[in-house]
């Protein structure tokens, strides 16, 4: 009996706390349904309509030189004078004098010339007489004169002379040249980069003394991509550039005010890289402070007019979703996608062309969730553009 016990202890146990916990679940009160929130997001928008816009082409470049000269000797000589002006900085007027070579060679060169010619003419003058005088002889002989041979006619000596004349008069022009060449000069208004040469030195031909760039006139390089040159207000041929230039306005960093230049030239070529092309403006007087100087190799920003973009959009590009779509509400506030593509970038902005034909004002929302999908309801907090 005691086993017995043992065995239905245990079981009786388990039984009584089994019914007792389904009698309490069974006088338990229901608990009511609760239907789940429905959280509608709230989206600034703003209500936008196709229009026109013109937004600048912007560019960038740096201010290099339109003409550049190096100074260069063209005879052996030594230096022995150099102008005050011709220093790195400075400013040369066209032709002033800016450095001077040992001219006591090219003088005796030419003076030796000179009478080598004053010897030829007499020479010259000798044998016209021995021309004359065989001419004379060979008729006084009683014979034609067409019979008679060029060198009895003494005409292969006076030939020789004639060359022998022009040659000397060739040397004096090119020793009269050198001379001319003793005094280096500036070929152009300009101001000087770099100077390589000191008083006393041993000038030799080809070797260079100093740069000069030209004071009225610099250029800039600006690169442009295929869709920016799309848009280039004016005909960007050689011969229209030569006749109607494009006017661009340069902009140094940190400055408020601009100068203008021109745009006159076009690279025929495409960067290979990538795939620009460079548009050629020149500036007139760039050393001036017209209202301010741009020096060589200043970095510059540029923009010029473009083309209006018709029927566009423009919104922060914060707006814009994955480069391609943005999202709208419709007049129940439901969300959906508007393909559109882009055109061009304003200062944050951009400006688009939807795909897809629209008529009217249309409700965009300023800044989209990751969250959104087409058809989902939200609350509008409208703005105007």
């Amino acid at each position: 009996m005691k086993l017995i016990a043992k065995l239905l202890l245990p079981i009786l146990l388990l039984a009584g706390a089994f019914f007792g916990a389904k009698s309490l679940i069974e006088s338990r009160p229901p608990t009511p349904d609760q239907t789940p929130l429905v959280v509608i997001p709230k989206v600034k928008t703003l209500t936008l309509t196709l229009t026109d816009h013109r937004p600048p082409i912007r560019s960038f470049g740096t201010i290099s030189t339109h003409d550049e000269a190096r100074i260069m000797p063209e005879l052996t000589a030594r230096v022995i004078w150099i102008d005050d002006n011709f220093r790195i900085g400075k400013k040369v007027k066209k032709d002033q004098l800016l450095i001077s070579l040992e001219p006591r060679d090219s003088e005796a060169a030419l003076e030796e010339e000179r009478a080598n010619l004053s010897d030829l003419k007499r020479q010259l003058a000798e044998e016209n007489v021995r021309v004359a005088r065989a001419k004379s002889d060979w008729i006084s002989s009683g014979r034609e004169l067409k019979t008679a041979s060029d060198f009895r006619l003494r005409r292969p000596q006076l030939a020789a002379l004639k060359a022998r004349l022009k040659s000397v008069e060739a040397a004096i022009t090119t020793a009269a040249l050198n001379l001319q060449r003793a005094e280096i000069r500036a070929p152009f208004a300009g101001q000087v980069l770099t100077r390589n040469v000191t008083l006393g030195e041993l000038a030799i031909p080809q070797t260079t003394m100093g740069t000069l760039a030209s004071v009225t006139l610099a250029e800039v390089r600006l690169p442009l991509t295929p869709d920016q040159i799309a848009r280039v207000d004016g005909d960007l041929s050689q011969d229209s550039l030569a006749q109607k230039p494009i006017t661009v306005r340069l902009l140094e960093p940190g400055r408020d005010s601009f100068r203008e230049a021109r745009i006159t030239r076009v690279d025929p070529t495409t960067d290979a890289r990538n795939q620009v092309r460079y548009l050629i403006a020149e500036l007139p007087h760039p050393f001036e402070k017209t209202p301010f100087s741009l020096p060589l190799g200043t970095f510059v920003k540029a923009e010029f007019n473009g083309l209006a973009l018709t029927e566009t959009l423009r919104f922060s590009e914060t707006s814009l979703v994955e480069d391609h779509f943005i999202w709208t509400l419709n007049e129940e506030n439901e969300l959906s996608r508007l393909e559109v593509v882009r055109l061009a970038t304003e200062e944050g902005e951009v400006i688009v062309r939807p795909i897809s034909e629209i008529t009217g004002p249309i409700t965009l929302v300023s800044r989209p969730l990751t969250t959104f999908r087409p058809g989902m309801k939200v609350e509008s907090l409208t703005s105007k553009d």
